[in-house]
């Protein structure tokens, strides 16, 4: 809208009329949302009477019943007059419109899976690039919602929360374009587990006995041993 009106100049004023800044609202109207004398050429007050005249002019079309692109009929013919509003609302300003939508079609999508691939459902991720992050969580397909971020600012950084509350990071992802989709696998957190208890036995029990053979010159002579750490010998023969 404000592309058709002034090509986006602040500064731009009609010469026949009083209709100026970047919505070129002529006087009456541009006082009814807040833009005056000394403030019709700033940016910030046109753009807020531009959305609020926007909202008011979409009211008026669903009232009457009217296409959405009616909006701007009305911005341009007001809401009873005609001045060729509707051939640039239905031809122009269409055009932009679906233009822009399409442009809104952008975005990141991203799961995460567990190791056998399973999604991780209701899991809390923080995706981060350069230096500023975003929380969100996984939906029962671990997938989030679409995000966006552009690849003039480094890769993301892909964190996962912990059962203690901290951030693990999970890896970084190099993005080229402003749409594209990944999966990323994030593994179970390890668990300690003892393998094998210990026990003590009492100081007093005995060692089992067991054999320990010598050689002597009448032959093979062996004796009980309570040695516990001495290796068996195996018998031989003389």
């Amino acid at each position: 809208m404000v592309k058709i009106e002034s090509g986006f100049n602040p500064d731009a004023a009609a010469g026949t009329t009083s209709a100026s800044g970047l919505g070129q609202f002529i006087n009456d109207t541009g006082r009814a949302y807040g833009l005056n004398n000394t403030n019709r050429f700033d940016v910030n007050a046109s753009v807020k009477a531009v959305v609020k005249y926007f909202l008011a002019n979409e009211k008026l079309a669903k009232k009457n019943k009217k296409p959405d692109v009616w909006v701007y009929k009305y911005h341009h013919d007001g809401p009873t007059r005609d001045y060729g509003g509707e051939a640039l609302a239905t031809g122009k300003f269409a055009k932009l419109a679906d233009a822009y939508e399409k442009a809104l079609e952008v975005g990141h999508a991203l799961s995460v899976v567990d190791a056998a691939g399973a999604p991780i459902a209701d899991a809390t991720i923080k995706v981060e690039q350069n230096g500023k992050s975003a929380v969100m969580k996984t939906n029962e397909h671990g997938l989030l919602p679409t995000f966006m971020a552009s690849p003039d600012f480094g890769p993301l950084t892909i964190y996962i929360q912990k059962a203690s509350d901290d951030f693990k990071e999970l890896g970084q992802l190099a993005i080229e374009k402003l749409n594209s989709a990944w999966t990323i696998v994030a593994p179970k957190e390890r668990i300690p587990v003892k393998t094998h208890v210990h026990v003590d036995k009492p100081s007093g029990a005995r060692r089992p006995r067991r054999r320990a053979c010598t050689r002597s010159r009448k032959g093979r002579r062996c004796r009980a041993s309570r040695a516990a750490t001495a290796r068996p010998i195996r018998n031989w023969r003389s």
